[in-house]
């Protein structure tokens, strides 16, 4: 085979290289910007989750503290005497601390779910970058190969 006949060889070789290539960077970058969007949706997910959980402990939290209110005026006691006052203020605390707690996780997830979905963001630009040099990268060795020839 002389060298005319390698010339177009080489060359559907340079091209179904470089389209190898584009298509393998093309599906992984394709893939970064789903993790990212499933790492955006997971964060909502679980801050409305937190917010969720933090209104149920209010909730019960309230309910606790009027139960004892109840119970203290039913069995003819005051609600308002130092010691029902300071029961109620503990009561109160601990609803308050656990309300915070479940705000606290629910933005936690949130934050790492970001820095998540960023770090996927990242991942598609670099991978578009270096997709983009392989492939030139291929395909000026392939016209070298064909100038060679």
């Amino acid at each position: 085979m002389g060298p005319a006949a390698v010339v177009p060889l080489l060359i559907a070789s340079t091209v179904i290289s470089t389209a190898g290539v584009i298509m393998q960077g093309a599906a992984q970058a394709a893939e970064a910007r789903e993790n990212k969007r499933q790492a955006k949706k997971q964060g909502l997910r679980e801050f409305a989750e937190g917010t969720q959980l933090a209104a149920i402990e209010k909730a019960k939290g309230e309910e606790f503290l009027s139960n004892a209110r109840a119970q203290m005026a039913g069995s003819g006691g005051v609600t308002d005497d130092p010691g029902a006052i300071r029961m109620q203020g503990e009561i109160a605390s601990v609803t308050d601390e656990n309300f915070m707690q479940r705000i606290f996780e629910g933005q936690t997830g949130l934050n790492e779910r970001k820095r998540q979905a960023a770090a996927s963001g990242r991942r598609a630009r670099n991978l578009n970058t270096a997709t983009a040099l392989s492939a030139a990268g291929t395909a000026t060795s392939g016209a070298a190969k064909v100038a060679g020839a």
